[in-house]
């Protein structure tokens, strides 16, 4: 298992093991340099990890992710007036973690909602995920894209929201995903 990490991971080539083939385009590279500043950024006030309740007076975007045997997805739904008026899926690698999937789904929201110019709120149920956004010493590149959207935008805000608590949006985004 070792060399087939090795292979992979540092030499970046594919490799076999049993009747599985691990490819480097399954995995997510480390950044080798981030170049933001903390003090140029808000970010810590645009990502709220305590206990809110989604508003309707903003537009609510819930994200969520899944793993269920091989099968990952990641998916979120705009929710309006207790509707899902839009909706995102996606099947990733079989390879890939909830983790994975649920900081892909705040990242496509976040694609989304830099389309509007009304105030918007990401809800996600992963605290590891909103935790990994809001650090600078992440080495995914996917956190350090999240910064840098909520950086160039001023009108999107990460939250954190419950799970498996009946929140209806959050529901949904969780059907989606899996």
């Amino acid at each position: 298992m070792g060399a087939v990490y090795i292979r992979v991971a540092r030499l970046i080539t594919s490799s076999n093991l049993s009747d599985s083939n691990f490819s480097p385009n399954h995995f997510e590279r480390k950044l080798s340099t981030v170049n933001l500043n903390p003090a140029l950024y808000n970010i810590k006030d645009r990502i709220n990890l305590g206990d809110h309740q989604i508003s309707e007076d903003i537009i609510n975007i819930l994200t969520n992710g899944s793993k269920i045997q091989d099968k990952t997805g990641s998916a979120y739904c705009l929710w309006s007036y207790n509707t899902v008026t839009e909706q995102w899926m996606v099947i990733l690698n079989g390879h890939n973690s909830v983790f994975q999937a649920e900081i892909v789904a705040i990242r496509e929201a976040c694609i989304r909602a830099c389309q509007f110019s009304k105030q918007s709120t990401i809800w996600s149920d992963s605290n590891s995920s909103l935790l990994s956004a809001s650090s600078f010493k992440s080495e995914s590149p996917i956190p350090y894209y999240i910064q840098q959207i909520l950086h160039n935008s001023t009108t999107i805000n990460l939250a954190w929201v419950k799970a498996q608590d009946g929140t209806p949006g959050n529901e949904s985004a969780d059907h989606l995903a899996k």
